[in-house]
């Protein structure tokens, strides 16, 4: 449900600034801050963004199989948010 309504509001504001699907930027896990990862990425609430924090501390992630180190995230989960990530 949460993540029908985050597509909703993307798709109404898009509408309202002309920017199509094709023009959204993706993000860079490694840089982009702990705010965005969490309103970014769905499925990403504040607590996953630190956890993802504390991995990109400890070493900068390379790729999406990085990201299977960090608890909660799953298979599921990263077919969702490796197509929004740069690394």
């Amino acid at each position: 449900m949460k993540n029908m309504i985050r597509t909703a509001i993307i798709a109404a504001l898009s509408l309202l600034v002309n920017v199509s699907a094709k023009d959204i930027r993706p993000l860079n896990i490694n840089t982009a801050p702990k705010d965005s990862l969490a309103l970014a990425l769905p499925g990403v609430g504040p607590s996953m963004a630190m956890r993802i924090d504390s991995a990109r501390k400890a070493s900068p992630l390379t790729s999406c199989a990085d990201l299977d180190k960090v608890k909660g995230i799953g298979e599921k989960k990263l077919a969702k948010i490796c197509p929004l990530l740069t690394f």
